[in-house]
């Protein structure tokens, strides 16, 4: 599959994959069996922007949340401006900001 084709059961490409919020840190040997990182990993490798989201157990999770939304909406948004009409990137995307 690629970015030009749907996943199945999906009318058109995926824009962003987004996976998580998930309870509990994803750092160091853990990325390795993650599958929140898995997924956005899987989107990586088929071209589409990917994000996976994670957050400490004892985190404020409505914050995390936006964050992780500010963060989806900046990827989407810099993949946008850096694509040339046949999709292929113009060159360097600009990181999400943070603030």
């Amino acid at each position: 599959m690629s970015p030009s084709t749907p996943a199945p059961g999906l009318p058109r490409p995926a824009d962003l994959v987004v996976s998580g919020l998930n309870h509990g840190l994803n750092l160091g040997q853990d990325v390795f069996y993650s599958g929140t990182v898995a997924a956005a990993r899987e989107g990586a490798l088929q071209g589409i922007p990917s994000l996976a989201t994670s957050a400490h157990h004892k985190a404020d999770f409505v914050a995390a949340s936006r964050l992780c939304v500010r963060l989806a909406l900046a990827l989407l948004q810099a993949n946008q401006d850096g694509a040339n009409q046949d999709g292929a990137a113009k060159g360097p995307r600009p990181a999400p900001l943070l603030s």
